[in-house]
């Protein structure tokens, strides 16, 4: 029973890392949230649908974009790399370009999704926990085979810290706690 509390708690922490992280990447791409939402303002013609992506600092060089964009339609491209740019940099990430529809995402994405899109994180749970698991047993195995020869060799034995020092670590950032907010206080108007 303590193994499975442990394990619920560390797959608990990796979503909470996978969410930082993968959020990140995917927020850049000509699929995700914020260029889905950037189409919606078009289509209602209204800026408001996309002003939650960005700083309310920020929200008067995007209106002035987005007005432009509606009268130049050959802007709207203009217009989401603008907008992922200071969204990226509102979080304090290094924007790297729009990427196109398609474009492959960190792993967990797709699962966050879903799990936000059906209201229930039950699938997402069941896929972090037989990550985790896996991740574990993995690294656990390794260090496990290295131990047995440990004492053979100098190699054998930095063979061995290695794949100690690797599950460690591991473990220790799984057990750290994630933050509460993650980066989602930069979108409620901080500066």
């Amino acid at each position: 029973m303590k193994n499975g509390k442990t394990l619920l708690a560390g797959s608990a922490l990796a979503a909470a890392f996978l969410w930082s992280v993968s959020a990140l990447a995917h927020c850049d791409t000509m699929d995700g949230p914020v260029i889905q939402d950037a189409k919606a303002a078009f289509d209602k013609k209204d800026v408001t649908t996309v002003l939650k992506w960005v700083r309310a600092s920020d929200e008067k060089q995007l209106k002035e974009a987005f007005t432009a964009a509606l009268k130049a339609p050959a802007r709207r491209q203009s217009f989401y790399e603008l907008l992922v740019k200071v969204h990226r940099e509102g979080e304090g990430e290094k924007y790297t370009g729009v990427k196109p529809a398609g474009t492959s995402l960190e792993p967990g994405v797709k699962e966050t999704d879903q799990a936000i899109h059906q209201d229930s994180p039950d699938a997402l749970v069941k896929y972090l926990q037989a990550k985790v698991k896996d991740d574990v047993l993995r690294r656990f195995a390794r260090v496990a085979e290295t131990k047995r020869h440990r004492d053979e060799s100098v190699e054998a034995g930095r063979k061995y810290v290695a794949a100690y020092v690797d599950f460690v670590h591991y473990t220790e950032n799984l057990a750290k706690p994630a933050p509460e907010a993650g980066h989602a206080g930069h979108h409620q108007g901080e500066e």
